[in-house]
């Protein structure tokens, strides 16, 4: 049985560290840290401990922006939204990351209520560049984004820029970098090369992710 959420990612292969060949993200940056989202959902047991935090983290943003729809963010979002959405019994939209070519054309997919308050769920948070696609879209449409909720958020830079012009929305993540990095202090007998690299990376980022 996992202790936490970083246990459980770590142990799972959820979320990877590889100084010496770094990954490549999808804003084109390279990175020695990596988070595989999509995978937890293969492990029932971390999928529930990591819904039961997103629920609860989701549940206070819902209550304090009046938010009345929830939004998944093409393809990782969406089923963390759909599960939040069923369990908070709100209506559920998912937003493309461009209009399909075909059909009508759509980038948002389901009914968006007139001025919707909504609550954008993705997978992870790093730099922000591919939110603000959903943001654009959603502003479009004349929704606004008061909050978002993430799995993994890296935490490890200033984000807000890359959404301009719109709002930073208020965020809630259930597991961060320095939740990892704690973890693995707390147990170096077994994962002591992680807690020295972790150490050195939320102490100079930029040194690490460019």
């Amino acid at each position: 049985m996992y202790t936490c959420v970083a246990e459980a990612l770590l142990k799972t292969g959820c979320v990877g560290l590889s100084p010496d060949a770094p990954y490549t993200l999808t804003s084109g940056k390279t990175s020695p840290v990596y988070v595989d989202a999509r995978k937890i959902l293969s492990y029932p047991d971390v999928r529930a401990m990591v819904m039961a935090s997103l629920t609860e983290k989701a549940r206070n943003l819902i209550a304090h922006h009046h938010i009345n729809v929830i939004a998944g963010g093409e393809t990782a979002g969406i089923p963390y939204a759909a599960i939040l959405a069923d369990r908070l019994n709100l209506p559920m939209i998912y937003i493309r990351k461009k209009p399909k070519d075909f059909g009508r054309g759509r980038q948002i997919e389901g009914e968006l209520p007139p001025k919707a308050r909504v609550l954008l769920v993705e997978d992870l948070m790093s730099f922000g560049s591919s939110k603000k696609v959903f943001l654009d879209a959603l502003a479009q449409a004349g929704a606004s984004v008061p909050a978002l909720a993430v799995v993994f958020s890296y935490n490890l830079f200033d984000w807000g820029s890359a959404l301009a012009p719109h709002p930073v929305p208020d965020m809630a993540s259930v597991v961060t970098w320095q939740d990892v990095y704690d973890f693995t202090k707390n147990h170096r007998s077994l994962f002591s090369r992680e807690a020295t690299f972790l150490e050195t990376l939320l102490a100079h980022p930029e040194d690490f992710i460019k």
